[in-house]
């Protein structure tokens, strides 16, 4: 395979692959990229056991000088919550640790104040009378503050726990809650559970990190064992009228009980709990019916109901917009649930469009300009929880035409390098109207759709793919997407116009 091909495969599988997967596992290159995108995290002098994170984004070396406000004694929301101190939701959940921060030592955690309301209000809402959460109770290390605190407003998720206990001394269960800028940061440095996930449906699946491995996998690290059997409900998912989304599922674990629950917002903001009526068990067995909480606090319809609470919004983490021109998608433009991927580093596209097919001759054009790309995460028509990305690409004056031509016919299949075989691509028309000229190519042995829409002399690409799918050594999917039907054909079809109607200015951006 020429070089130039290798560049532009491990790119395009670099941007079509879910936030927690892996890299290219036969390239260190790519692995050390892939690596980068999790944070290094250091303790916050907080104490205690199992905890959560506050994670940040790498370029966080900004310092405030004296007299930043601390929001903690405002009140917080009215509700279940009753208008308590804000501070006091760390009394009942626990976080333990902040990114690598140069430059400061202090130790201390800024949470964005519209963060803290979240929490406050779905704690006040599980417990009204605030009796079974159990948290560090360490204020010391941990200041509220202004979301548009320059120490806070570079989060980019926040994740505490919590034990709830009741009056029977052996038995407790555990909570995690996770306020994320997006869901591909959400499976990033998701919650990790001692049992499986890979079959919860989407979008109840974006709360458990990426690398939470199947069925009979071991977890890697010092407490390695098999993950427990877990028999998911189907994800309930509802609209609320601000045009948010919550999901929510449960399984049965031995006796006990694992529910999630989440609320997607439209701007690409998630806020999820995951809760156990149980410790996660570490031996290799399910947890001891004599720890597990009777009855369970809750239901996976409570916990939707406790996130769906109106003091709860968005808006925590200030985050710069994904699309710098304003003319690519809306994740509403791919459908329900959608959001923007903030987990992934938009880098703009230039140089060359590739349609590479595996032959000698292949659809290689020359940019005149960089074009601003993006990406999304949301859940595929199939039910299950995908990638996508768009870009544009500027072509040289009058060029619009024979460069498309040259795209399509590399994109129809070609020849076999090694183990993908490029023979296998196909291309489908969409309907005429879409721009200036539009169709779909499938790649099956690398698991991505991509749909290309010419407008004048700008192609639009926008490449799906799915975010669990598992690719082994040869560099091939396990799980090809199949979007052939006549139904995903006009969902195709309805992007492809979405792509148009936004680069054409028929929808304001931002």
């Amino acid at each position: 395979m020429a070089e130039e091909e290798v560049d532009w495969a491990r790119e395009l599988f670099d941007r079509t692959r879910g936030a927690g997967e892996p890299g290219w596992i036969a390239d260190p290159a790519v692995l050390a990229h892939a690596g980068d995108r999790r944070r290094r995290f250091r303790m916050a002098g907080a104490g205690g056991g199992l905890a959560g994170v506050v994670a940040l984004t790498v370029a966080v070396a900004v310092g405030l000088g004296a007299g930043t406000a601390d929001l903690g004694s405002q009140p917080g929301p009215g509700g279940a919550w009753g208008g308590r101190p804000l501070s006091n939701v760390f009394n009942y959940v626990t976080n333990m640790g902040t990114s690598e921060q140069p430059g400061d030592k202090s130790g201390i955690v800024y949470i964005p104040q519209p963060a803290a309301v979240n929490l406050a209000a779905v704690l006040g809402q599980m417990d009204p009378t605030l009796t079974h959460f159990n948290g560090s109770r360490d204020q010391a290390h941990l200041r509220i503050v202004a979301a548009s605190d320059a120490r806070a407003k570079t989060a980019n998720e926040i994740i505490m726990t919590s034990v709830w206990t009741n009056d029977i001394l052996r038995q407790s269960g555990q909570l995690t809650f996770t306020l994320s800028s997006s869901s591909g940061w959400a499976q990033t440095i998701g919650a990790t559970v001692g049992f499986a996930t890979d079959k919860l449906a989407a979008p109840c699946d974006i709360p458990f990190s990426g690398d939470q491995p199947v069925t009979g996998q071991s977890v890697t690290g010092a407490s390695s064992m098999p993950l427990l059997a877990a028999q998911w409900s189907s994800c309930a998912v509802t609209r609320l009228p601000d045009g948010s989304t919550t999901g929510s599922a449960s399984a049965k674990i031995g006796k006990g009980t694992a529910t999630v629950a989440l609320r997607q917002f439209a701007d690409g903001e998630l806020f999820s709990v995951v809760a156990q009526d149980f410790q996660t068990p570490w031996q290799e067995s399910a947890p001891d019916p004599a720890t597990v909480v009777q009855p369970t606090p809750w239901t996976a319809q409570s916990l939707a109901s406790a996130l769906a609470d109106p003091a709860i919004h968005s808006g925590w983490s200030l985050l710069p917009p994904p699309d710098p021109d304003g003319k690519l998608l809306l994740p509403a433009d791919l459908g329900t649930g959608w959001s923007f991927d903030t987990g992934q580093a938009d880098q703009g596209t230039s140089g060359m469009l590739q349609a590479v097919n595996g032959c000698d001759a292949q659809g290689s054009v020359p940019l005149s300009k960089t074009g601003s790309d993006t990406h999304y995460w949301g859940p595929l028509p199939n039910g299950v929880t995908g990638t996508a990305v768009e870009g544009e690409y500027f072509l040289a004056h009058g060029s619009g035409a024979q460069d498309m031509a040259k795209v399509r016919a590399a994109a129809q299949g070609g020849c076999k390098v090694g183990p993908v075989d490029y023979s296998k691509d196909t291309v489908t028309p969409l309907p005429a109207g879409i721009g200036d000229e539009a169709f779909a190519q499938t790649m099956p042995d690398l698991g991505i759709v991509s749909v290309y829409v010419r407008v004048g002399d700008t192609i639009l690409r926008t490449d799906l793919s799915n975010s669990n799918h598992v690719r082994d050594q040869t560099w091939t999917t396990k799980t090809p997407l199949d979007l052939s039907s006549a139904a995903d054909q006009q969902w195709l079809a309805g992007i492809g116009r979405s792509m148009v109607s936004r680069y054409s200015g028929g929808a304001t951006h931002h």
